[in-house]
């Protein structure tokens, strides 16, 4: 058994969200990472903005949702009404 190649970013996605979550960071270097983050084309990227929406901040969920909405990537289904 050979195991999966992972993808271009996805050591760099890891990285980025520990930051993001890190909220011993100053505010300047998490929203360093969550830019980065909204930068990376994968559903792993978004994956990992959308993980992040528990933070106490109210700017920074503000940020993750503009952010998301920016992405050209949707990982997970959208619910019909």
């Amino acid at each position: 058994m050979v195991a999966a190649e992972p993808t271009p970013h996805e050591e760099e996605v890891r990285s980025l969200k520990a930051k993001l979550q890190d909220q011993e960071l100053p505010p300047p270097e998490r929203f360093r990472a969550l830019f980065a983050l909204r930068n990376i084309p994968t559903d792993n990227a978004a994956e990992a903005l959308m993980d992040t929406f528990d933070d106490p901040s109210a700017l920074l969920r503000h940020e993750l949702a503009f952010a998301l909405g920016q992405m050209e990537v949707c990982p997970l289904p959208l619910k019909a009404t």
